[in-house]
């Protein structure tokens, strides 16, 4: 079943909300505000689990000073010599940023494919 976005018209608020398809037109209501929700236009993300290897996020870093509290809040999520936190799977990346109030709008999916070299003798 799609998982459509919406945001609300008054405060803005943003929700995912799973329905199928023939209720695309059914209106939705902002659970902080009872506004009226609008359906955002984005594209899907399509992802497994994990990352292939850990992400140490450079725009996630935190300052000297705030190790020991990021530590209290957030002890799944390590950090590294530069105050990066590790993120190792989609589930946790999306939780923590949630956690510290960060939105994410949802991304694309990078394609993996083959690099095709022109054998010798070819134009």
């Amino acid at each position: 079943m799609p998982v459509y976005e919406y945001k609300c018209t008054k405060c803005e608020a943003r929700r995912d909300i799973t329905k199928p398809v023939a209720e695309l037109d059914r209106q939705e209501w902002c659970v902080e505000c009872t506004q009226r929700m609008k359906r955002q236009v984005s594209i899907p993300r399509v992802h497994s689990d994990s990352y292939h290897k850990p992400i140490h996020s450079d725009a996630l870093a935190i300052h000297p000073s705030q190790r020991e509290e990021h530590m209290k809040k957030y002890p799944d999520v390590k950090l590294d010599n530069e105050n990066r936190p590790i993120l190792d799977s989609y589930k946790k990346h999306d939780e923590y940023l949630e956690k510290r109030g960060v939105y994410k709008p949802p991304g694309r999916k990078r394609r993996k494919g083959t690099k095709i070299a022109p054998t010798k003798g070819t134009k």
